[in-house]
């Protein structure tokens, strides 16, 4: 069986519709079998840095977290056949501010069993420039 069978334009159009990723600006823009591209929109007052006080200084870390944390917890979603899951670890290197219009996460399946997933995420510039990683395991609901 295709381990997307269960995964339709609606099944993603659904995370692109969610309040979450309407709020922070969050688009799925290319997803497959082991991978989930998540576009960050910028300009959202949500995305300030300095708690929203200062527009210069790039994109808050809670954003950025919340971006890779999606990222993963979408892939393992799409990895377990589109049932529910959870990210049940997380851990997150910032390298770099995130400054520009808009910026990409790119999460990819990396091992499977069962019950977990280990994906790794990556967060790049719209220039280009890695800015971010993570690394997850999801688990199945």
């Amino acid at each position: 069986m295709n381990e997307l069978e269960h995964v339709t334009d609606g099944s993603i159009e659904a995370f692109n519709h969610s309040p979450l990723f309407k709020t922070l600006g969050f688009t799925i823009v290319e997803w497959g079998v082991d991978f989930v591209d998540l576009r960050i929109q910028h300009g959202n007052p949500c995305h300030a840095g300095s708690f929203g006080k200062n527009t210069a200084v790039g994109i808050n870390g809670a954003i950025v977290t919340a971006a890779l944390e999606s990222a993963l917890g979408i892939s393992g979603f799409i990895g377990f056949g589109c049932t529910p899951s959870g990210v049940v670890a997380l851990d997150i290197k910032m390298m770099q501010i995130i400054r520009g219009q808009f910026s990409h996460v790119k999460a990819r399946i990396d091992r499977k069993t069962r019950t977990m997933i280990f994906a790794s995420a990556h967060l790049y510039s719209e220039r280009g420039g890695l800015c971010a990683t993570a690394s997850g395991i999801v688990a199945k609901g």
